[in-house]
């Protein structure tokens, strides 16, 4: 069974592409990985509508894999004792529905047509991409001028899906059998570090959590001392706005107690 691992960027952004790749691989070896290039394939729509446009790359870019994982490019993938391609795998198969995604959070304009499924964690099979495809391929058509705001790659990808005949989670933080998402599961969002983000780090709780601290931070600072990783971040912090993320990092892991 091939799986790819796969995310779509643009601008400054692509310079998070070799980290993407080499964590990705490193936690997954079993699987592809690629960043698709949006300025390729999508060159007439603006950076802003890249995290919707990610989950509508043409099929012929998935042939001849059975699984497509797809999640934000700022993503630095962690180990799992159960890797997480293989949790996404059980969660497709224990759903029957081709696909594995959670519904995101519950705010009062989350509602009906608005509920949002995590954009950051979801994975799709060919059956998926060939009921989807005219929905995403009209989705290409209506985000051409952008989007009105962030979260509504999350709006959309709750929307392709529910429209092509799959059913969707209908509890915030629950896959489509009821089963609540492992947070464990979690890598370390880069995203969540940018300036207007880092409140997600100084004000939510689950990132206070002995076990987030435990076992995510832990298996992130076992990381820094891999040669290769700290040669690609250290490439990529030549780009102002990665150096200043990475910094955050820093900044929080001291605040943590995890870095003296």
């Amino acid at each position: 069974m091939k799986c790819l691992i796969c995310t779509l960027a643009s601008g400054w952004y692509k310079k998070f592409a070799p980290i993407f790749e080499y964590t990705a691989k490193r936690a997954n070896p079993g699987c592809d990985v690629k960043v698709f290039d949006k300025d390729v394939l999508f060159p007439d729509h603006p950076d802003n509508a890249v995290s919707v446009l990610r989950f509508c790359i043409p099929n012929k870019h998935f042939k001849g894999y059975d699984y497509i994982y797809f999640t934000d490019v700022d993503f630095v993938f962690l180990p799992h004792k159960t890797s997480l391609i293989d949790y996404f795998k059980r969660i497709v198969i224990n759903t029957r529905q081709h696909y594995a995604g959670y519904r995101g959070p519950r705010k009062h304009k989350w509602k009906g047509r608005d509920r949002r499924m995590a954009g950051g964690a979801f994975m799709a099979t060919q059956k998926w991409l060939a009921l989807t495809d005219e929905h995403r391929k009209n989705v290409v058509r209506k985000c051409l001028n952008g989007l009105s705001y962030r979260e509504k790659d999350e709006v959309y990808l709750q929307r392709i899906t529910n429209d092509a005949g799959f059913l969707v989670p209908a509890e915030v933080g629950c896959f489509t059998n009821g089963e609540r998402y492992n947070k464990t599961y979690r890598n370390l969002h880069l995203g969540d570090f940018k300036r207007g983000f880092r409140h997600r780090w100084e004000n939510m709780g689950v990132m206070k959590r002995k076990w987030f601290l435990k076992n995510n931070v832990r298996k992130y600072l076992e990381l820094l001392k891999d040669e290769k990783f700290s040669a690609i971040v250290t490439e990529a912090r030549k780009e102002p706005e990665i150096d200043r993320i990475f910094s955050h990092v820093t900044e929080h892991l001291q605040k943590r107690g995890a870095l003296v």
